[in-house]
Formats: structure tokens, sequence, C-alpha cells
């Protein structure tokens, strides 16, 4: 018979799991940013699929090298040879833009342009999946549940806990809402960014550090800026979008249906677990775009809006404050956004449906491996350091 015995809240242990979920969502956040460079390097051009999540690392590169790669790969003709168009794609490739940009620039390049939004990118997943991990509620919680007077547990019970639907949505919708918030002055900078911009800022862009670049946009458009425009379509996209994406992960992992599917395609107990772990990420990372491809196409709109009110309002010499207050400001361009878009579609609202989800396909296919791969590596380090938790609970309970 196995010996029964009371779990007690450990300060210690709340410690220790603290530190675990900042180690993990550093990892997966790592290993996220790895996949995204292998498959940009064949879906990123010429077919444009690949768009990563938040900040893509060699945009500002990307627009010094344009004309220089113009010059080099100029447009094809469809009477190309395979060998043409074999070359053009490798000349317009990530690994061949940042060679060129190394040879011309030197290695200053890397701090200046492309460790800034490296940086930012890696920052925002860390965020992600450090706060979902945080905000899931902790074994102790469910430790001191059971352990009321008259209940015991077994040694193995905290093991195999199932975090129900409620706790798993809040979770995913804290971690998204926080990542939001934190992210929201980065988000500005990237999204507010234009070529023409970053042209007039200094007659040769190749010598503009990212990091004074971004001072100056964020100088410009100030604190009303960051968290007025447009921050609200930002929160309800990320705070949404992943309580769907860690809501149906996690359904879909302990889901019976899933279990019965992958039992029939092997009997081995290893692999069935990783496929049915594998296919719940697929369909989460799906269901995450479908949550968030429509309201970035509205952001795109809204972004345009934001910047025809700035420069009537600031571009122009006038101040805000004189004329109209920040807030009222960007609460009325929310109500342009939707006449703009109600006028581009005709009034139709079927017409606007159909426009939300206009290349949703290809751009899903192109992103989720990278948003599927990094929540599979979330999932193997958080059982591996559950196990290992469990197993040192279980052979204290042993030894005492």
């Amino acid at each position: 018979m196995s010996p029964v015995t009371t779990i007690e809240h450990n300060p210690k242990k709340n410690k220790k799991k603290s530190k675990d979920a900042s180690l993990i969502g550093v990892l997966s956040a790592s290993f996220r940013s790895i996949v995204h460079r292998l498959t940009s390097f064949y879906l990123r051009n010429p077919l444009k699929l690949f768009r990563p999540p938040k900040f893509d690392y060699l945009y500002y590169v990307r627009l010094m090298e344009n004309n220089a790669a113009n010059k080099i790969a100029p447009a094809l003709s469809f009477k190309a040879s395979p060998f043409q168009y074999t070359s053009h794609i490798l000349q317009k490739s990530s690994i061949a833009v940042l060679y060129r940009a190394l040879n011309r620039h030197g290695w200053k390049i890397i701090p200046q342009r492309i460790l800034p939004p490296l940086l930012a990118n890696s920052l925002s997943s860390v965020i992600l999946y450090t706060t979902y991990l945080e905000a899931l509620p902790s074994k102790d919680y469910y430790a001191n549940q059971i352990s009321q007077p008259g209940k015991s547990i077994q040694p193995n019970t905290l093991a195999n806990v199932k975090y129900s639907m409620s706790e798993v949505w809040q979770a995913g919708f804290i971690a998204g809402a926080v990542q939001s918030i934190l992210s929201a002055p980065l988000d500005s900078i990237y999204t507010r960014s234009s070529t023409s911009e970053i042209m007039r800022l200094h007659k040769n862009p190749s010598h503009l550090s990212l990091w004074k670049f971004g001072f100056l946009k964020l100088k410009e458009i100030g604190f009303p800026g960051i968290f007025y425009g447009g921050f609200t379509l930002s929160l309800l996209k990320d705070s949404i979008g992943f309580a769907s994406y860690f809501g149906v992960f996690e359904y879909l992992k302990n889901s019976s249906n899933v279990h019965a599917l992958s039992t029939r395609l092997s009997n081995n107990h290893k692999i069935h677990k990783v496929s049915q772990t594998f296919v719940a990420g697929i369909v989460a990372a799906f269901v995450l775009q479908l949550s968030q491809y429509p309201i970035d196409k509205i952001q795109k709109i809204h972004l345009s809006q934001l910047e025809i009110q700035d420069y009537v309002h600031i571009g122009n010499g006038k101040t805000v404050t004189k004329d109209v207050s920040p807030f009222k400001m960007y609460a009325h361009t929310y109500k342009y956004t939707w006449d703009a878009i109600k006028k581009n579609n005709q009034n139709n609202y079927r017409h606007i449906l159909k426009w939300l989800y206009k290349g949703f396909w290809k751009h899903t296919l192109a992103i989720i491996p990278s948003t599927t791969s990094g929540l599979l590596f979330l999932e193997y380090l958080r059982t591996k350091t559950e196990i290992t938790v469990n197993n040192n609970d279980e052979n204290q309970i042993f030894e005492s």
C-alpha cells in the first residue's frame, strides 16, 4: 500500500517554481526565434509568406539593402530559367541580405540595426510564456485544497494535475494582456515607422542607429500616442488571442478524442503522447491566427489613420493640447478607421468579412511552424520541470 501524507505550503518551492518559469520562458523564446530564422530562408522571399509574430529583426537592414539588392537581382521575367530563378531567391533571402550588409557596413550593423528588434522579439516572447506559467494556479493551491481535514493524497497525485478550462483561459488572457502592455512602446515604434520617415531622419540612413531612432520615435509619439493610439486593438488581439491559444492547446492535449486518434497511429506510448501534443499545438496555432489575423488588418488601417491625425495636429506645427485633447483625438480615429473600412468595401458587411480573412491561409501556413514549435518546447520543459519537482517531493515523503 502506498504511503499517505499531507502536503503543506512550502515557500521555497514557490520560489523555485518562479525561477523555473523564468528559465522556461527564456529557453522557449530562444527556440522559437531559431525556428523563425530557419523557416524564413525559404518562406520569406520571393513569396512574401513569412511574417514574424512581433518584430522582424532584418526589417531595417532590408530597407538599407533594397536598392543594392535590386541592382544585383533585377526583376525576373516570365522567361527566366530555373537557375536565374534560384539565384534570385538566394540573393533576396535573409542570409544573403545579412551577408551583404556585413560586407557593406561592417560588424557595427549588428548592435546598431539587428540587435534591437531581435532583443525586442525575444523579450516579448519571454514575457508571454513566463507570465502564463506564473498565472496558472500553483500546485500548492491544489495541495491545500486536497489536504483539508479528513482528506489525504497519494504521492503521485499532484504530478497529474489538470487545469480547468477557466484557469487556462484566464492565465492565457493575463499573459497576452501583460505582453501587450509591456510591449506597447516597442509596438508603437515598429508599427508606426515608415521607410520615408527613416530616410528623412538622416541623410545617410545606413549610419542611423535603431537605438537612437527608437528614442526619437518614442519622443515624437509621446505617452498618449503609445497607450491611446491603437493600444486597445493590440490589447484585444493579444489577450483574446492567447487565451484561445493556450486554452485550445491544453484542452486538446488532454482530449480523449485526440488521444484515441494518436493511439491508432502508434501503440508506442511516447509516440502517441508526442503526436497528441503536436496536433494540439498545430490547432492552437491555427486558432491564434484565426483570432489575430483580422485584427491585424484593422490595425493597419487604423495606423494609417493615426499618421493622418498626427500630421494634421502635429505635423503642421499645432499642439494637440491646444486644439483637442489626445484622448479625444485618438478616440475619434477609431471612427475614422471604421469609416475607411466600410468605404473600401462599399458598405457591404459580407465584403468586409471577406476582406478581413483575405490571404489568411497563406499567412497561417507560413507562421504555424514556429508558433507550434515554441508551444511544444514550452510544454516539454514544463513537463520535465514538474516531473523533477514531483520526484523530489516523493523522495522526501518516503524519507520522512
